[in-house]
């Protein structure tokens, strides 16, 4: 998207033209293992996540809606997380480096736990 956006700044900051790609044999340019490991864990972690889906789509579970959005909370702090991370290392080390991750955990459960307690039951909404 900067490339059409800001096309000068991209060229000027991002121009790779200098580099012979055939100076380098194909064989080297790959990573067979770290790009199995890669996928590995992207196996596992979505295996993992279905079960997570699962307790969400429960009938209990759809009227709580404390879960979904403490869930969601921190898919978007991890989106953040990214976004800065591109925009600025500095500023992304700043704000989540160190411990100060959990305090962004801690908050969404927090929030969790604020929706959960503070909203009116369905059961006595239904009567």
């Amino acid at each position: 998207m900067e490339s059409l956006l800001y096309s000068n700044y991209f060229e000027r900051n991002y121009n790779c033209s200098f580099y012979d790609y055939n100076s380098i044999p194909v064989e080297n340019r790959r990573n067979l293992i770290v790009g199995i490991i890669l996928l590995i864990l992207y196996v596992i972690f979505e295996v993992l996540y279905l079960p997570c889906l699962g307790v969400f789509a429960q009938k209990e579970n759809l009227r709580e809606s404390c879960l979904y959005c403490s869930e969601s909370l921190i898919a978007m702090v991890l989106a953040l997380n990214r976004c800065i991370e591109m925009y600025d290392h500095q500023l992304a080390e700043k704000i989540f480096s160190g411990n100060k991750i959990f305090y962004w955990i801690i908050s969404s459960l927090i929030y969790g736990f604020i929706l959960g307690f503070s909203q009116f039951p369905q059961c006595l909404m239904d009567c």
